[in-house]
């Protein structure tokens, strides 16, 4: 996040650095502790940015870290599921390395669609990943994202409500459809770092 975010990920998304930069209302979804949010809040200071997470002691966590960091006025964090986010509308919603640990991954996107203005941004950043498992046999990354999707993020998302299953490597195909069934345009990969993939629509 503090190398890429600023330098890599966003720049890639058309259009999202001048909003930023004339102030915008964003949604970090699935914030956790809210180490992208600040981020965000520090660096584009006309825009305001709210964390949502449904684990409320990472929200807890995250408002002691805004506190540390001089309690910026753009910034704020709220308990919600990703399904339940709002009252909106957003000009930009964002899911950092979150949307394949929903249980319920289209439902998130249709309320972030729901909630964003129109001709609004979502930005999905995800670990990276291919759509044929074959075609990544020998790749010590996969093998590591493999063993943490099959242990952690796949069964977490099985827990929760809709048991979508996703898993860390889901493959961009995936990621595509769901953006697109939702109802976005302008659908696309608009960068793979080799860490991550990123991916941007427009409502």
């Amino acid at each position: 996040y503090t190398h890429e975010l600023a330098a890599n990920w966003f720049p890639a998304v058309p259009g999202l650095l001048p909003l930023l930069e004339r102030g915008a209302r964003m949604a970090d979804v699935g914030c956790g502790q809210g180490f992208a949010t600040l981020l965000i809040g520090r660096t584009w200071p006309a825009s305001t940015v709210t964390g949502f997470d449904v684990h409320e002691p990472s929200i807890a966590s995250a408002r002691a870290a805004a506190i540390e960091a001089g309690s910026p006025e753009n910034v704020t964090f709220r308990v919600a599921d990703a399904a339940e986010i709002g009252p909106g509308p957003f000009d930009v919603i964002v899911y950092f390395d979150a949307l394949h640990d929903r249980g319920g991954p289209p439902a998130a996107l249709r309320r972030a669609y729901e909630v964003l203005a129109d001709g609004g941004i979502v930005v999905a950043v995800e670990p990276w990943s291919i759509d044929r498992i074959e075609d990544g046999i020998g790749n010590p990354s996969l093998r590591i994202d493999y063993s943490a999707s099959t242990s952690l993020c796949t069964p977490g998302s099985l827990a929760q409500p809709g048991r979508y299953g996703l898993g860390t490597l889901g493959g961009p195909a995936k990621r595509i459809d769901l953006l697109t069934r939702a109802g976005f345009r302008d659908v696309a990969l608009v960068a793979d770092t080799g860490s991550n993939l990123v991916f941007a629509a427009r409502k």
